[in-house]
């Protein structure tokens, strides 16, 4: 095939038809000198004419035209103009010098950029054909005849954009035959396995080829990427069948027949050497036999019980043959079952220190069991369960110690033991209630101690009625397991000799005004020269007054084991 790259070879045919031959032959020969003379002079003054008739001609027919009236816009074209054609050239022209040199930039670029696509095209010299579009435009736009300006730009980008369309239909088709032929030279297996399909891609390329060299590209592309998906289906297919073979020699290691396994892989090898299945199959295939031996000697003691032993000759098959998945599988299935019967007897073992309540150990167990073997969700799941376990059983042992405490009324370690519980997340009702009534107890001791602290205290000072309030309150609050102590009891005694009246007998003048305040008051008045009056046992702050006199004031205590001697209230000194 030509290159597709060069421009196809042209006969050269002489521009004056006067010198070739008859029907294009060879060129006339040069005709002789006439006989007649003249001389040198005669051939110089002819010359000369001719170049002063030239000049002449062109003054009128270029430059004189441009001056005469009516003929300074237009010109007589090389060739004929043909009419504008909207669906073609676009819509009617403007006439516009700005949209005309728009169409022009337009134009111009579309140009520069087909120039570069068309590298290596063969029809290039289509460029120089669409040039006269621009030279008809220049002229145009010289003589201000924007319209027809516009219309020979939009002209030329049409050309051009279909030199484009053309070039990349050339360029697919230069493409896909030159990959073609690239991947028809890498298709070893498909000359063996498939070589009727590799003559219907030859043919393909043929016809692909003989298109591009008349020029019809878009055809020699469909025709080079027909061909091209047929290679690839035959380049799959002759795959495939190589694979089968590879299988077949696979097949025949699994069944310990060494001789087939050989043979399939050493055909498979001699057409593709690089064949990493069929390399890795013949290296099996020197000890299949042994490999089978000790699979069936593990077979035998996994069936009989022997794990180990078993696992020993699983072992020693996989290490003969690194690839023999079903050696390898039976080992891992014999250590599988080897770490079952472990963890089960593990597990049994935590069960019984559970059962002796000898907990730290059973923990330290399991520990013991997840480190040997990480992978055994069951062991997992049982450490969640243990460690669930054990939280209750310490719930447990914390709510008898809290009972016990209670019933012994040591009721701070009780509600200690309970608030312990809470503070570990533990919400049980029992633990809450406890905690409630550890509280109310302890409260309500607290309050009784408080108030017999006050109501000594307040019996110390004299307040007996507020020391016997006291004291009641205390009473009230008092736990009924709670005893009251020596000190406690004759507080009660002598509180209850301080809750009844005490006949006090005050003397007077008669004229003093007479009060007093205390546990019982008295608003002023004058009492009789000697009055006795039923008082509670108290401190009181006695007041007598008399108007210009000096009034009497002093505090006196009354208690119910000791009656008071004579009260003396009598203002009798004079102020001055």
């Amino acid at each position: 095939m030509a290159d597709p790259g060069q421009p196809p070879r042209r006969r050269l045919v002489p521009w004056n038809p006067e010198e070739a031959g008859p029907e294009g032959g060879a060129p006339r020969p040069p005709p002789s000198p006439s006989p007649r003379g003249g001389g040198p002079l005669k051939w110089i003054a002819l010359a000369v004419a001719v170049l002063v008739l030239a000049l002449l001609v062109w003054r009128v027919a270029v430059v004189l035209p441009e001056f005469l009236p009516g003929r300074a816009q237009t010109e007589t074209p090389a060739e004929p103009v043909p009419e504008p054609d909207p669906a073609i050239d676009g819509p009617e022209p403007t006439g516009d010098r700005s949209d005309a040199r728009a169409l022009r930039d337009q134009a111009r670029a579309v140009r520069d950029a087909v120039r570069l696509e068309a590298a290596g095209f063969p029809g290039e010299g289509a460029l120089l054909d669409i040039e006269r579009y621009f030279v008809r435009a220049e002229r145009a736009e010289e003589r201000r005849a924007y319209a027809e300006a516009e219309s020979e730009y939009r002209r030329a980008v049409r050309e051009l954009e279909a030199l484009r369309r053309k070039i990349a239909a050339w360029r697919a088709a230069y493409d896909g035959i030159e990959q073609l032929e690239e991947d028809l030279r890498e298709a070893p297996l498909a000359e063996v396995f498939e070589t009727d399909a590799l003559g219907e891609v030859r043919e393909g390329l043929s016809r692909a080829r003989t298109a591009m060299e008349v020029g019809r590209y878009g055809e020699a592309a469909d025709l080079a990427a027909s061909a091209s998906a047929r290679l690839a289906e035959a380049r799959q297919s002759a795959r495939g069948r190589l694979q089968a073979v590879v299988a077949r020699g696979q097949r025949a290691l699994a069944e310990g027949d060494a001789a087939t396994a050989v043979e399939a892989f050493d055909r498979v090898l001699e057409l593709e050497p690089a064949n990493e299945a069929a390399a890795v199959g013949r290296q099996r295939a020197d000890t299949i036999a042994d490999v089978h031996a000790r699979m069936l000697e593990g077979r035998r003691l996994e069936n009989a019980g022997d794990l180990r032993g078993a696992l020993a000759e699983y072992a020693g098959a996989a290490d003969l043959d690194e690839y023999a998945a079903d050696a390898r599988q039976a080992v891992s299935r014999v250590r599988r079952a080897l770490r079952d019967e472990a963890v089960e007897d593990g597990l049994r073992e935590v069960a019984r220190l559970i059962e002796a309540d000898r907990w730290e150990d059973a923990e330290q167990r399991l520990r013991d069991l997840r480190a040997e073997y990480p992978e055994d969700n069951r062991l997992a799941r049982r450490m969640e369960a243990f460690a669930e376990e054990r939280r209750l059983n310490r719930v447990r042992v914390a709510l008898v110690a809290a009972r016990e405490a209670e019933s012994a009324r040591e009721w701070e370690r009780a509600r200690r033991i309970y608030r312990d519980l809470i503070d570990t997340g533990v919400d049980r009702p029992e633990v809450i209630g406890g905690y409630e009534r550890t509280g109310r107890v302890l409260r309500a001791k607290q309050a009784f101690a408080i108030n017999i602290q006050i109501a000594r205290e307040a019996a110390d000072r004299g307040d007996y009625q507020d020391a016997i309030t006291r004291f009641n309150a205390a009473m009230e609050q008092k736990p009924d397991y709670v005893d009251l102590t020596p000190e406690q009891e004759q507080l009660q005694r002598f509180l209850e000799q301080q809750s009844r009246p005490v006949p006090v007998t005050f003397v007077s003048d008669g004229r003093t005004l007479v009060s007093y305040i205390g546990p019982m008051n008295r608003s002023p008045a004058v009492m009789e020269r000697e009055q006795t009056v039923e008082l509670l046992p108290g401190r009181y702050r006695i007041r007598g007054s008399r108007p210009r006199y000096r009034p009497v004031e002093f505090e006196i205590l009354v208690r119910g084991d000791e009656p008071p001697g004579p009260v003396r209230v009598i203002a009798h000194e004079r102020e001055r």
